[in-house]
């Protein structure tokens, strides 16, 4: 369960990382758009490769995560057989909150990825049109 956590707390702490990165690549490359366009251009394609390397990053630790969510689950119910009387309901590990329904967390990571990839690539054609 502790692998669980902590791949879980990856995934997050990599989201906290590539807003940064987007955060400093579309600031660097909007204060460089009159000075040195080019750079600005090379800037926003360097931040849509590491945007599409951590979020192949984030992927492989949410398949990581979730390789033994059954073993999980099925070692939680034995233990809550043991611990538990016939009035408690059993260990569940539930990935994905059902009243969430299409606003789970990696769809969403995967829109805000998209959009992100999509602002750098209009701020590219922007900058080479102007």
């Amino acid at each position: 369960m502790s692998l669980w956590i902590y791949e879980d707390g990856l995934i997050w702490s990599n989201t906290r990382t590539l807003i940064v990165i987007q955060a400093g690549v579309l600031g660097g490359a909007y204060s460089l758009r009159e000075s040195n366009k080019w750079i600005a251009v090379f800037v926003l394609a360097l931040g849509i490769l590491f945007t599409i390397m951590l979020y192949l990053i984030m992927q492989h630790h949410r398949q990581y995560r979730d390789m033994n969510k059954n073993l999980i689950q099925k070692i939680g119910e034995q233990l809550s057989q043991w611990s538990c009387d016939a009035d408690t309901p059993a260990f569940s590990l539930e990935l994905k909150p059902k009243f969430l329904g299409i606003y789970s967390g990696r769809r969403l990571l995967m829109i805000s990825v998209a959009l992100l990839i999509g602002l750098n690539t209009c701020m590219i054609i922007w900058l080479l049109v102007k």
